[in-house]
């Protein structure tokens, strides 16, 4: 049986930008091009919500970081021990709430399939480091285990492509796409 992760993610595929991250790890995550990212942040209309999660140390997220991201060093996100945890640090109680209450059978359907946090617009975990190469990744592994977990939950979990040093290279003049301290 295909997990609810894999399900989620299915459902990403038709994205342009949008690929599965080659790895021999049980992690079922999908990289994301910076400017698709980009795209959907500046494009009200967008049906894609991308909830930013960096996972760097806070003082280098003080200094320069994307614009909405949430700050939760990869440390204390691997030290959640249940989705609704994961979702306190990043100050997501209302998606802890939701989560909750699609678990005990209160979530909306749709079309038949698993219960779903968010359907208007869509809304995907994106998580990121300074190069997104392990601990992003790391934590996103971690993240669609707690998913799993739940049971019925869906809640896709991406990565950033290139990180913040590549979401930097290519926005870092822009004040709409990047806060600097």
């Amino acid at each position: 049986m295909a997990s609810l992760c894999g399900q989620a993610l299915a459902l990403a595929r038709a994205l342009p930008g949008v690929r599965r991250l080659s790895s021999t790890s049980v992690a079922n995550f999908e990289l994301v091009k910076p400017q698709v990212v980009a795209l959907r942040m500046l494009d009200p209309a967008s049906t894609t919500r991308y909830t930013i999660v960096d996972v760097r140390e806070p003082a280098m997220h003080r200094r320069m970081h994307i614009v909405g991201a949430l700050n939760v060093p990869v440390d204390q996100l691997l030290n959640a021990h249940s989705l609704r945890d994961a979702l306190a640090l990043m100050g997501l109680t209302h998606l802890a709430a939701a989560a909750e209450a699609s678990r005990d059978g209160a979530g909306s359907k749709d079309q038949g399939g698993p219960p779903q946090i968010s359907r208007q617009p869509r809304q995907t975990l994106l998580v990121h480091c300074q190069l997104s190469l392990i601990r992003g990744p790391k934590a996103a592994a971690h993240l669609e285990r707690l998913i799993d977990a739940e049971r019925g939950l869906l809640l896709p979990v991406a990565v950033l492509e290139g990180g913040f040093k590549g979401w930097a290279g290519l926005y870092g003049n822009r004040n709409d796409l990047v806060v600097l301290e």
